[in-house]
């Protein structure tokens, strides 16, 4: 969504164990609150739509192992391109990802068959009553974004979610883009 801006995110990687557990982990409400479009981001930054409870919104993507995971048919899935079926890992060549950017040296589980999911976690000061553009953000406020976001996962994973977590990586914006 190019007109959230996060200034925080965090990033689970996941394997589907249990695809009944992870589909009503899905349905969840507080998951589901969390899911915004480009549009609902624009209606928010304009002031139409309410300020959510919470100053996050979630990404899901999933990968093509992840599709089978969940059991798509063999029609639905023959529908996707060679590129996103194949996978990186298999494309390595084509793409440029040779010798030292080889998929063996890919770090933990990118380009793997078992990695099914990214659910990403990012959180939009923006949305937080008073926000007022930084000219970069302190160590502490990083923490608290990060803690903050933390919080929502143990909140999102208090229902058992059906996945294996393989890897998670955090991530933060130094200075926010003036407007």
């Amino acid at each position: 969504i190019r007109g959230a801006k996060p200034a925080a995110a965090r990033y689970y990687f996941l394997a589907i164990r249990d695809v009944a557990t992870f589909v009503t982990f899905l349905q969840q409400p507080l998951l589901q609150s969390l899911l915004l479009s480009e549009q609902d981001i624009r209606s928010l930054r304009s002031g139409i739509r309410p300020r959510p409870a919470i100053p996050c919104f979630l990404n899901i993507a999933f990968s093509f192992s992840g599709m089978q995971a969940l059991g798509l048919s063999k029609g639905l899935l023959a529908q996707f391109p060679p590129a996103f079926s194949e996978g990186m890992a298999a494309r390595a060549l084509f793409i440029g990802d040779e010798g030292g950017d080889g998929p063996d040296n890919w770090e933990g589980f990118y380009g793997s068959r078992q990695l099914h999911v990214l659910l990403a976690l990012n959180y939009l000061p923006w949305l937080e009553p008073g926000f007022v553009v930084p000219q970069q953000w302190s160590a502490p406020d990083i923490e608290r974004h990060d803690a903050l976001l933390q919080q929502l996962w143990q909140q999102l994973t208090a229902i058992p979610c059906g996945a294996d977590i393989l890897m998670q990586e955090a991530a933060h914006v130094i200075r926010e883009e003036r407007q």
